[in-house]
């Protein structure tokens, strides 16, 4: 009873700035699992836009608009986990063009929320669609349905204040670790690092380095390491760098500018 007890579905969330991942293992299996079915489309994915819709008319939330449940009819936010790091969000503001930001809703706060909530409200979405989603698995495979413990996944240069706020919203959301507090949270690129050094088929040894480069929607995130010994995971990081800007998404900003001039 007391092993059934500590035994738990292990969930890694990668909120992104534009999209979010959500993999799970049970420990009966080895197999990692992607949710790749989401409300709202009828397209398999892995990634689901981070994305949360209020009403135009009351601050309460209408319906259970995220992702790609959103239409015309609501007040988009996106890119709101950016405003938990007030530097990151002065540079994205200065250096892009301000009627793309407006367009597809980045960094607005409808009714004048404060970030935490608007984060804590589309991982209460998330949570639970997901909680739903990994049950029916279990079911369909025949694995027990267990407790959850969740991990999350940060920018690699976040300030511990950007990351408590992160955990804060994350806890209101239901969110909670292995022992039932807050929920593991990993620099993106170690995240990564840790995939890699699980796998048996990537040749990592003692004393290789390793620079693992997350190219995000919204950001750019590299992390730098020297492995010790890899059968156990110890590594040392070298150094963490995050370009606040340097994301795919930077194609599309430029792609308005240009149009925008083109068809004034």
């Amino acid at each position: 009873m007391t092993m059934e007890r500590t035994r738990k579905i292990a969930v890694s969330v990668d909120c992104g700035t534009t999209h979010t991942s959500v993999a799970w293992i049970h420990p009966d299996s080895t197999n990692v699992r992607f949710i790749d079915t989401w409300p709202g489309t009828q397209t398999r994915s892995t990634r689901v836009p981070t994305r949360i819709a209020y009403s135009f008319k009351k601050r309460v939330l209408q319906n259970a608009a995220w992702g790609y449940m959103i239409t015309e009819d609501h007040v988009t936010s996106s890119w709101v986990k950016l405003l938990l790091e007030p530097e990151v969000t002065e540079k994205i503001i200065a250096d892009d063009n301000e009627q793309w930001k407006d367009s597809v809703g980045i960094f607005h706060r409808p009714g004048g929320r404060d970030p935490t909530s608007i984060i804590r409200d589309f991982l209460d979405r998330l949570r639970k669609y997901s909680e739903t989603h990994i049950k029916r698995k279990c079911n369909d495979n025949n694995l027990g349905i267990l407790p959850f413990a969740y991990i999350l996944t940060v920018p690699a240069t976040w300030s511990e204040v950007a990351i408590s706020s992160m955990k804060k919203a994350a806890r209101a959301a239901g969110f909670r670790g292995i022992a039932g507090d807050d929920p593991l949270v990993l620099s993106e690129p170690e995240a990564a690092l840790t995939t890699m050094l699980c796998d048996q088929l990537i040749p990592i040894q003692a004393g290789d380095g390793v620079v693992v480069c997350d190219c995000g929607g919204g950001t750019l995130d590299i992390g730098t390491y020297v492995i010790h010994q890899k059968e156990i995971g110890d590594y040392r990081t070298v150094s963490n760098y995050t370009d606040p800007s340097g994301g795919s998404t930077m194609i599309d900003r430029e792609f308005y500018a240009v149009a925008s001039d083109d068809l004034k």
